[in-house]
This record gives C-alpha cells, structure tokens and sequence, in this order.
C-alpha cells in the first residue's frame, strides 16, 4: 500500500501507521500502474511514504518511483514507537505530541489522530490521566470528522475505562460494548487493548474474579498473536492482583 502520490513540487504526503492501520488508506495497484504511466509520460511525480506490508507485487510497482526524503513527523513518529516499545512511555507520550504538531502543520489529519491517540496511550501509562483524557479526546474529534471507525473505536474505548475509573457505570457499559465491536470487526490489537484495560478496570473495582479472567483471557490472546507489550501489560496486573491483599481486591 502506498499513501497517496503527488508531483514534485507538493508538501511530502503522509504515511500508513504501522501501530494502527485503521486509518491506512490503500491504493489499488491500478493507481501504481497509472503513476508509472504518468512517470514514463514525462509527468514529474513521487511517491510520499511508502508501506508495501511485505506485498511483493506492490514492491514491484514501486520500482523506478521517485521518493520524497522522510518528513521531520515521520522521524518523531518513529522515535515515539521506539520509546513505547522499550517501556519509556513519558518520552513516547512527548515525541507523540512533537509529531501531532508537526502533523497539523502539514495539513495531515488522520497523522495528527493517530498520534493524539498514542500521546494519550503514554500519558495513561504515566498514570497522567487528565492530559491522557485531553488527548485521546481531541483524538477522538479528529477521528470522527475523517472517518477513521477503527480510531475512534479505540478511543473511544480508552476513554470509558477513564471515565469507569470515576466510577461511571454508563462507561462501563459503554467499554464493553466498543470491546464486543473490536471484536467483532477483527481488530486483534484493539480487542487485545480494551481487554487489558476492562481487567485492569475491574481490579480497580474490587473485582477480582472478574480482573482475573479477562486478564487471563487477554494473555491468552496476547501469546497466540505473540504481542509481547500486551502479554507484559497482563503479567504486571496479575502480579498486582496476586500480590494484593484479599480484602482489597474481594469481588463486589
């Protein structure tokens, strides 16, 4: 897949997100062999980012193609996934910001979503939970006015496990059915997510038969798609729930 082709003299053109590809809009390999048309023509035209997902076929259309250097979000978006890799989620949560800006800067709305969501990722995991809620909401805006389902699924998820957290049952409710939709639609990574959070939420809650369950549910889910950030998530809170006492963590 590639994202979006302009002539040379345009602003750098956005890339896919390899953290969600929710938002990723695919051009059928009609659009390539068109570009390489216009190129053969004597038209001036790049490609921006390029993402092919190991797709042999469309590394062969790509071939012969101009490519613009890498915009300064897409480095700081890069920097960000590195940082939340390796558990520095502070510093994820600043580059992703870094890259939001620059983002809205280039006029590149759905970049300026995905890394809104990830700033408030970090931020939740910072336990920095107001600007956590300040970002994943402005998320949450950008997403619905584009269009990105998966998106604003997701966000909306994070955010009724923070509303739960004040002890909204309404947002309970409303982080299973987003889960059950995830679900649903096969968004392994989202489900994976709001998994997690429900366990922790239940945890939270007093819960523990409950927070056990999806957290094993989860793991389970995590070791079969071999997502190790999420199998670590789940390890760490059923340590704490392990590690708890018995009345604090009693099923209510």
């Amino acid at each position: 897949a590639m994202k979006g082709l302009a002539p040379a003299n345009n602003s750098p053109v956005p890339s896919t997100s390899p953290y969600y590809d929710a938002v990723t809009a695919t051009m059928p390999s009609t659009d390539l062999d068109l570009a390489r048309k216009l190129l053969a023509d004597g038209v001036d035209v790049v490609a921006g980012v390029v993402e092919t997902h190991g797709r042999g076929e469309t590394a062969a259309l790509l071939e012969g193609l101009p490519l613009l250097p890498p915009a300064p979000f897409e480095r700081a978006k890069v920097r960000a996934l590195i940082h939340g890799f390796r558990g520095d989620w502070a510093r994820c949560a600043l580059e992703s910001g870094t890259a939001a800006e620059q983002a809205r800067g280039l006029g590149i709305p759905h970049e300026v979503a995905i890394h809104l969501h990830n700033q408030g990722d970090g931020l939740m995991r910072t336990d920095d939970l107001p600007r956590a809620y300040a970002a994943l909401t402005r998320s949450l805006s950008v997403a619905e006015r584009i269009g990105a389902d998966r998106l604003v699924n997701l966000n909306q998820i994070m955010l009724a496990y923070l509303d739960a957290l004040n002890g909204s049952d309404a947002a309970l409710k409303l982080l299973g059915r987003k889960l059950a939709h995830a679900e649903a639609q096969k968004w392994t990574w989202d489900a994976l997510s709001g998994r997690t959070l429900l366990g922790k939420l239940l945890a939270r809650r007093g819960d523990a038969v409950g927070a056990r369950r999806e957290l094993a549910l989860a793991k389970r889910m995590a070791q079969a798609t071999a997502n190790k950030l999420v199998l670590d998530d789940c390890d760490r809170a059923l340590g704490d729930l392990a590690a708890a006492p018995k009345d604090a963590t009693r099923a209510k």
